[in-house]
This record gives C-alpha cells, structure tokens and sequence, in this order.
C-alpha cells in the first residue's frame, strides 16, 4: 500500500487525478456528522457544496443540514452537528449537507476520479482502516481549513494510519501518525489547542468536539457512491 497525505482540499489542483481509493477527512465536523447521520439511519447523505444547491436539490421529505464559519444555516434542519445528527429521527431520510470545507473535499474528490471515495472520523476509523486493507494506491484527502493543514485533521488520517501496515507513506502521513501516537490519550485537550478546536469552544460547542473523539463509537464504513453517501 503507498500513501500519499494531502493537507487540504484547496492544495489538489482542479486537474488532479486521484487513482485507487481516497478516503476523506473532517474530523471537526463534516465526515463526524455524516458518520453519525449514517448510524442514526439516514438513508444517504449528499454532500454539495453550496447552500443554495442543498436548497435546489432537495426533494419533499428530505433534511437540509449545515454550516458556513461552524454555525448553522438560516432555515436549515440540522446543523453540521454529529452530536445533534446523532440524536436526531433520521430514519429512512435522505439528508443533504453542505459544509465550509468537508463537503468541498468528497466533491473535489469526485472531480479527481477516485475510483473509491469513504470518509472517515474518529468515531469510525477502525472500520475504515479495515475497509481499505489490501489497497494499493491510497490518499487521505483532508478537508483543512481556510486551504491551509487543519491538525484535527492530521490527527484523525494519524489514527487510520495507525491501523495500517503501508509501504511507503509520505512525509505528511509519517508526522500524523506520529502526531496521533503522541497525543491518543487525551484526544479533547490535544485537539481544543487546534485553530478548529478552539473555534468550537469560542461557539460553545465543547460537546461536539468531546462527540468527535470518541474513537470506533459507530463502527461503519462511510462509502460515497453515485452523488450520496451511505453504508458501505
């Protein structure tokens, strides 16, 4: 299995190819809030980019869900909340979601061609790792933040790799599993020190945060196939 990391969504050029499997990262709080809406039993969830096409695409029955700056969307549902999706009657539904940037990372990826696009968290990494063994080609598409490396993030593609028996990883891959070996222990301290962390705080959103830590809660794979994402 080769390796290769990328910090953020923004740093893949439009015309990136992508081959083998990429698995997407936002741990605080897109792939958390989906994972969480999966195990609540939505149906799918589609991830969009933008506000105004969740509001087009969205059908009698569905659930508008998101943020823009980590707050909710006027008019919207749900929140990009994994806490709140987690709790919420999801059943059945269909739930469309779009997010400052993790949402962005599956489209983008999409864009590139992956022939196997899963998004991982905390709350389901386990099942991932497991999910993408005996895969040969196999990048971490991290969302980031403001196109910059995000550490909750790293931390999170830190514990997939953790899991993983690679032949050769990148150097960005090698800090993050270094990154999550030394900090595992107290995953919400590490992670309300980060530029993200701290914002969920300054927004009161310490259980949130305290709900993304939560290492193999909801032990699913998160598979995006044919425009939605949904139990592999």
């Amino acid at each position: 299995m080769d390796v290769t990391t990328v910090a953020s969504w923004q740093q893949l050029p439009r015309a990136a190819h992508l081959p083998g499997t990429v698995v997407v990262i936002d741990l605080l709080r897109a792939t958390s809030t989906v994972v969480a809406a999966l195990a609540s039993g939505a149906r799918e969830v589609v991830p969009v980019a933008e506000v105004a096409q969740a509001q087009e695409c969205a059908r009698p029955g569905d659930l508008l869900a998101g943020e823009r700056g980590g707050l909710p969307i006027p008019g919207f549902d749900l929140s990009n909340s994994p806490r709140e999706a987690h709790v919420a009657p999801l059943a059945g539904r269909r739930v469309i979601l779009t997010t400052t940037n993790g949402t962005r990372a599956v489209r983008r990826a999409v864009r590139a061609g992956a022939q196997r696009i899963l998004l991982t968290a905390l709350l389901n990494v386990s099942a991932t790792a497991r999910a993408v063994e005996g895969t040969q080609r196999l990048t971490l598409l991290c969302a980031g933040t403001a196109g910059q490396a995000s550490l909750d993030d790293l931390f999170c593609a830190g514990a997939l790799l953790h899991r993983l028996a690679p032949r050769e990883v990148d150097d960005l891959g090698l800090a993050a599993r270094e990154l999550y070996a030394a900090h595992r222990d107290h995953p919400v301290d590490y992670l309300s020190l980060c530029a993200h962390g701290r914002r969920l705080l300054q927004l009161g959103l310490v259980q949130d945060l305290e709900f993304c830590c939560r290492e193999d809660a909801l032990p699913l794979v998160a598979a995006y196939v044919d425009g939605s994402v949904g139990r592999a």
